[in-house]
């Protein structure tokens, strides 16, 4: 099969090209008689970043201080020197021109002529990107995309009052039982532990009642404690209670400062969401429901 030689020699120029972006590969050169059986070297190129392989703003010419290019001309003349080498701007995804020529075959019909695609992507580790055998090599390890944006102005505007507003019900429910238990504990303790717990009933009420808050808040801070057996199982009760009460006091109160953060736009359903155009991204879009327009 002629495809079969054509792959072996642009898997070789390729591994050229990244030895001589090493600085490794000036002393290799390829047989003459392998030079000759290539004609010319064409890289079709979707507009790249200009670091890599790119276009300037002000002209429509091709960047000579790119990475790539200087790498692939570099390679190419201390490969097979006189080569020609040819960089054409195209239009289209990289994908879609790859999949067209391996439809049309167009590598096996001109054997002479080797055709670069750049830029491609794959997943580290990974030498198969299509299902021909088209070969891929790794020129350069990318960190990942990144999406530059301006700065948002949209900041944190929230108080406490609208924190304790939506969070009213529990907190009247800590409140009020806070209220009771301290009655309680009051009644059980106050003949057995006077002097924490005073006889009289209005000052007992506020001392108990200071007893509940500080056990739940701090499961017990030490001034009072309860001295009868029974006034101690309800100290018990009342310190779990307490923890669980506190709990959903944190759990509503943190649910709604996330909320206050994500409002503006938690919702994407409907909206024109821009995406890098490369199949990855799109693919994982598509995965999400999006539509493509």
């Amino acid at each position: 099969m002629r495809l079969k030689p054509l792959l072996l020699k642009t898997v070789l120029l390729l591994l050229l090209v990244c030895c001589y972006a090493s600085g490794s590969a000036r002393e290799l050169l390829i047989p003459k008689k392998e030079c000759e059986k290539v004609s010319s070297v064409e890289v079709r190129y979707n507009e790249f970043y200009e670091l890599y392989l790119g276009h300037g703003d002000e002209k429509d010419e091709i960047q000579e201080h790119g990475i790539v290019y200087r790498s692939l001309i570099g390679a190419v003349e201390a490969c097979c020197p006189g080569m020609a080498l040819n960089f054409t701007l195209v239009n289209r995804s990289v994908e879609s021109i790859v999949q067209e020529d391996i439809l049309h075959h167009h590598d096996v019909q001109n054997g002479s002529h080797l055709i670069f695609y750049f830029p491609e992507f794959t997943s580290q580790g990974n030498l198969e990107v299509y299902s021909h055998k088209v070969p891929f090599l790794k020129l350069r390890k990318s960190p990942g995309f990144a999406l530059v944006m301006l700065k948002s102005d949209s900041h944190l505007h929230i108080s406490a009052i609208d924190i304790i507003k939506p969070s009213w019900p529990i907190f009247a429910l800590v409140v009020s039982l806070s209220w009771a238990v301290g009655i309680i504990g009051w009644a059980l303790d106050h003949r057995s532990n006077p002097g924490e717990f005073p006889t009289p009933f209005v000052r007992g009420m506020f001392e108990g009642f200071w007893w509940a808050v500080v056990t739940m808040t701090t499961v017990g801070y030490g001034d009072k404690a309860p001295k009868s057996t029974i006034a101690r199982i309800l100290c018990i009760l009342w310190i779990l209670a307490g923890a669980i009460l506190l709990s959903l006091f944190t759990a509503n109160t943190t649910s709604i400062i996330t909320a206050s953060r994500i409002e503006k736009n938690s919702q994407t359903t409907g909206k024109k969401v821009g995406v890098v155009n490369m199949k990855q991204f799109v693919e994982a879009e598509l995965n999400l429901g999006a539509h493509i327009i």
